[in-house]
């Protein structure tokens, strides 16, 4: 890999997952949240 614009960097970006609140949340949201936050987070580290 070549950096070629090494004083630029991506910037910071707020996401946010807004779902009802449940005591426990259904296992389609609490899986898809998981895949995001760690989407996210890798996103992060490139």
């Amino acid at each position: 890999m070549t950096e070629v614009l090494p004083d630029w960097s991506v910037p910071e970006i707020w996401l946010t997952l807004y779902y009802p609140p449940h005591a426990r949340l259904p296992l389609k949201i609490a899986t898809f949240s998981d895949f995001f936050e760690t989407c996210v987070n890798e996103t992060r580290l490139l």
